[in-house]
Formats: structure tokens, sequence, C-alpha cells
């Protein structure tokens, strides 16, 4: 059973990182586009949530694989789009020490999610936990939905 669970891991991974080096270049295009990263984010975050909240449900077997898939396919798009707003932001002279403070931030999360997670399973059940994740997940969709309606207003308004 550990083998099979640890192949099974395995597997969706590596179909993670197939398809991640097709989708990426991809979803960097598109929000290269008209309508910008910010909507792309929002998006990716919301389906974010709800996949990680339908991991909770009794879903048959198969659903429940293709719906891990769909997390670790959104999380792809999700450091696509995140490395690309940072890329945004980073110029001139600062460029280096924006790079550098993104890339250690985004690994030490990378490294303590997992900690919390454990932590979070011991004190308040798996369950809880994917709810908390999902949870999080749809707040930062909604505040960066709301933050992308303020400054358009915004925009809006001192073009007029």
């Amino acid at each position: 059973m550990v083998i099979g669970a640890a192949t099974l891991a395995g597997a969706l991974q590596a179909v993670r990182w197939a398809l991640g080096s097709f989708m990426s270049p991809w979803f960097g295009r598109l929000s290269d586009r008209k309508w910008g990263r910010r909507p792309l984010l929002t998006g990716s975050l919301a389906l974010a949530a709800i996949c990680m909240a339908a991991t909770n449900f009794e879903i048959p077997f198969g659903l429940w694989l293709l719906d891990l898939l769909a997390l670790l396919i959104v999380t792809t798009l999700l450091s696509t789009i995140m490395d690309a707003m940072v890329s945004d932001i980073a110029f001139g002279s600062a460029r280096t020490f924006i790079m550098t403070m993104y890339v250690v931030v985004s690994d030490v999360g990378a490294s303590m999610g997992p900690l919390f997670g454990y932590v979070s399973e011991h004190f308040i059940g798996l369950s809880m936990t994917y709810w908390l994740s999902a949870s999080l997940l749809l707040l930062l969709s909604i505040f960066w939905f709301m933050k992308g309606h303020v400054g358009m207003r915004r925009n809006i308004v001192a073009n007029q």
C-alpha cells in the first residue's frame, strides 16, 4: 500500500511537471495580454480554493485523483503568474534585491508549508486543514479581486 501511494504520488507529480512545461509558457503569454495578470491570479486562486475544498468530499477515487492533478496544475499556473508579477516590479538597481528576496521567501514558504500542514493536521485534523487552506486561498482571491477593482476605479477617476 505504501509503495502504491508513493508510486501514485510520483506519477501525479510527473504528469504535473510534464504538463507544466507546456502550460507555463502558454499561461505566461496569456497574462501578457489585454486583461493583465491580476484577473488570472484571482481566478487561479479561486480555482485552487475549489480544488482544495473538493479534496474533502467523498467522491470516486478517479475523480479525486483528477482533482489532485487539477490542483497541482493550478499551483503551476500560480507559480508562473507570481514569477511574472515579481518580474514586473523588479527593475533598476533594486532588481537583484527584489528577485533574491522573492526566491528566498518562495523557498522558505515551500519548506515551511509542509511543516505548518503537519502541525495543523495534528491539532485540528486533516479535513479542517484542507478547509483552512481552501479558505485562505479564497480570501486571497477575494483580496486580489477587490484590489483590482479599487485600482480600476482610481484609474477611471484619474482619467476623467
